[in-house]
């Protein structure tokens, strides 16, 4: 197999890991539902903390999955492209298409 493939399936595959995990999932839906949002919006996303929301929020932004936009003191972020937001929704609503 051509190496150039074999890497984007590895970058695939770390998309969907990132995205299988349960805060960052609700994290993201919430994101999806409600468009850009600040860190304190998200709160309460499967009853994670602030922090925890936050280090979330750093790992799917250095994956490229969501982008942040400061305002003064604000940090708002947001879902990068269609794509993720699409295997999202998909995900989300996987269950009750069944």
């Amino acid at each position: 197999m051509d190496k150039e493939y074999i890497d984007t399936i590895y970058k695939k595959a770390e998309l969907l890991k990132a995205i299988g995990n349960p805060v960052r999932l609700c994290v993201l839906g919430k994101l999806c539902s409600e468009g850009e949002l600040k860190v304190s919006d998200i709160q309460g996303c499967t009853g994670a903390s602030q922090p925890l929301i936050s280090q979330n929020l750093r790992k799917l932004k250095d994956l490229g999955i969501v982008r942040l936009r400061k305002e003064g003191t604000s940090s708002y972020y947001s879902i990068s492209n269609e794509m993720v937001k699409n295997i999202v929704v998909t995900t989300l609503n996987w269950r009750e298409n069944e």
